[in-house]
Parts: structure tokens; sequence; C-alpha cells
């Protein structure tokens, strides 16, 4: 009795501490401080700054592209998410953004072959400040379910900022899971987030705020919605004013004339949403597009599935202390499954 009794408390040890090490291990919700990167120095002086700045938002579903979220996912093979890296260089250095904020890229998975994705990124573009937001970090992912070898196993994944100039810091908001979901399914669920950068650029200070709010479960990102709006006021005395806030809302702009029934696949229903609501509402803050031009050319806009786009997903929110002088929406094909947005803004006289 005795021996059958200490073999279940093994067991049951052995499987508890197997669960501690493939769940997610990531820190829990709140603020947290993340790491900073500069993969080549260089001389800062050769840095040019102007009044002007370019900024891109782009979900790189970490070089997958559609199917990276399970629906219709294929394994790639390591020279593949090599070659849509560089392209996506490619496409970021002719576009000559200034900071981009990234979203679903792998910092060490399984699935991309272990690749750190934002220092490739890093190094095959002008860009070689970076910032990471790990926002899963999980032994062994169980999805999707079958068959087994497709399963994404050993995953560290989240957002990133790229910068042509130098960052000072880094925060991290991991937003709570959603409450709905099983507990043993949330031990391996991602968080989501808000990563707050610091830039400076010359010898002016600013912070960008970097986004990917949740995408099944709509009431948890009307929640997270109001803890970014929160955040974009909570910097009154700040020496570094926020100018963007940016990325992968999950959501579909107020006035989109559908909101659910889309023909590729997704059962999203963005119906009696309000996470746009709230964004819009964010005081000091206004959306790239604004609305009479959305509701005039609501398809130029799109920016998801990217083969064949039918809504969109991904915005930028620029302070009313810059003027949009453009903005653009790139066609990239099945790089990722999210289309790249750029805006270029300028201080105001």
């Amino acid at each position: 009795m005795k021996k059958t009794g200490f073999t279940l408390l093994i067991l049951f040890t052995g499987f508890y501490l197997l669960f501690l090490w493939v769940s997610d291990s990531a820190d829990g919700p709140g603020v947290h401080e993340a790491q900073i990167h500069a993969t080549s120095l260089g001389d800062e002086a050769e840095i040019t700054v102007t009044d002007t700045i370019r900024v891109m938002t782009w979900n790189i579903a970490y070089g997958h592209g559609i199917g990276s979220d399970g629906v219709g996912y294929i394994p790639k093979d390591k020279t593949e998410y090599e070659e849509r890296i560089q392209s996506m260089a490619s496409l970021i250095r002719d576009s000559k953004a200034d900071i981009v904020l990234i979203q679903e890229i792998d910092f060490h998975a399984s699935r991309s072959h272990k690749m750190n994705q934002l220092h490739l990124l890093s190094s095959l573009t002008d860009l070689k400040y970076g910032a990471e937001a790990v926002s899963w970090d999980a032994g062994y992912v169980p999805f999707p379910y079958w068959p087994l070898r497709h399963q994404f196993g050993r995953t560290v994944s989240g957002g990133a900022v790229l910068s042509r100039f130098p960052i000072r810091d880094n925060e991290v908001m991991l937003h709570p899971k959603p409450e709905t979901n099983p507990w043993y399914y949330n031990a391996f669920y991602l968080f989501r987030y808000s990563q707050t950068v610091t830039i400076i650029a010359g010898d002016r200070p600013f912070k960008v705020i970097n986004n990917h709010l949740e995408a099944y479960n709509s009431e948890n990102r009307e929640e997270q919605a109001i803890s970014l709006a929160a955040l974009s006021t909570n910097d009154t005395g700040s020496d570094a004013p926020i100018i963007v806030i940016g990325g992968d809302m999950n959501t579909v702009p107020v006035q989109a004339t559908r909101l659910s029934d889309f023909d590729d696949g997704y059962d999203d229903d963005y119906r009696g949403d309000r996470t746009m609501n709230i964004l819009n509402n964010m005081p000091g803050f206004r959306e790239i597009i604004p609305d009479s031009l959305y509701n005039s050319r609501e398809e130029d806009f799109h920016t998801f599935p990217s083969t064949t786009p039918n809504r969109r997903l991904d915005y930028l929110f620029i302070s009313d202390s810059l003027d949009v002088v453009n903005f653009r929406f790139f066609p990239t094909g099945d790089l990722s499954d999210h289309l790249p947005v750029m805006a270029t803004i300028v201080w105001k006289p």
C-alpha cells in the first residue's frame, strides 16, 4: 500500500512538473520591464533626424503566412522561413520606415526553426535597435491538435518594435487572458499585450505603443482596449510623449459594412463589439484614416486576410501634436496573413 501511494505521488509530481514545463511561463498579467537590443551600434551621428517620421505596423505571422493560426496550417522548412523573413526585410527597407510595430514574431520557437526573427530582421534592415515583448513562452504548445507532427511545440513569441533611433525604455503590459477559457486552455494560451517603447530621435524623446489585442473573445478585447486607453492618458508630465498607438487590434472599424459571415474559413463575429468605440475615444489621438475616407473607399483599407482582404484589423492612432502627411497599405501576397500599414507623420510647427 505504501509502495502504491509512493508511486502515485511520484507520478503526480512528474505530471505536475511536466505541466509546469510545457505550459505558458511568460510573466503574469501586469507591466514588466523587457529587453532592448542593438544589433549593430555603429555611429549614431550618421542617423539623420528630421521632423518627419515613418511608422509601420505589421502582424508578420512569424513569417508563416496564411494558416499561421492553425486554420489550414502546414509546417514550412527553415529555408522557406528564412526566405520569407528576407522578403519582409526588403519591404521594410524599401518602405524607408523608421519604426516598425511588429506582432506575432518568434524569438525561439520550434515552428519557425528556433530563429530569432527580431535579430534577423534588424540585421537585414537599417533598423538596428529592437525591443521585444514576449507574450507566449511555453515549453510545448499542443496545437494544432492533429496531426501531432504539426503541433507548434516549444514556443517563445510575441511582439517587437524595430527602430532606426536608439531605444531608452521598454515596458510590456500583459493583459489578463479570457476568464471564460478553461484553466487548462489558458495554461497554454498566449497573453495579449501593449508594449510601450521610449525612443530617442536626436534630442527628441517620444513613446510608441505596440499592441496585439484578443482575437476570440470580444469582452476580453474590450477590457484590453479600456486598459490601453488608460495607458494612453497616464503619461502626463513625461519628457517623452506618446506619439503613436498601433498594432493588430483584432476588430473592425465602427462603420464596417460587414461584421460577420466572412467567407474565408474564420468564424469571426464583431457584432456588438465596442473595442473601436473605446479606442476612437482616446483623448489626443485619431486614427490615420478619417471616417469619411473609409466610408467612401472601405475595400482599399482592408488588411486581413492578406491574399483576399475583406476586413481591417490593423491600425495606427497618431497624436494630435502631429500631422499625417500620407499613409500606405502594402500588398504583400501571403508573406503574412495581415498586410502592413504605414503612415508618414510630422511634428506640427
